[in-house]
């Protein structure tokens, strides 16, 4: 993959990991998640085996947000680098960030 196809399809993963991000559903499914661990991790009721692993499972969750949030980023690198491609380039090239082509 040569790197202005490389560059589109960080631009196209940053613009889906953006749409994610804003998704509604999205954002209450990780919402009820975290609650549910929390909640059970802070339970009386709870042994320390099942504390530690809640707490696991919350970290994890955090680690796909912060994943997620990587390749939104690079995203925007890709999208800056690509802009810079275009205008050292006089705009020559055809490609579209928004349909990769």
């Amino acid at each position: 993959m040569d790197e202005e196809s490389q560059l589109y399809d960080e631009i196209a993963e940053g613009e889906e990991a953006e749409r994610i991000f804003k998704s509604p559903v999205f954002v209450k499914s990780i919402k009820r998640v975290e609650e549910t661990y929390t909640m059970l991790w802070k339970s009386p009721a709870a042994t320390a085996e099942a504390r530690e692993s809640y707490w696991a499972r919350i970290q994890a969750l955090g680690d796909v947000l912060i994943a997620l949030n990587a390749v939104k980023q690079a995203g925007k690198v890709a999208s800056s680098k690509a802009e810079a491609v275009a205008r050292r380039d006089g705009g020559a090239t055809n490609r579209n960030a928004r349909s990769g082509k």
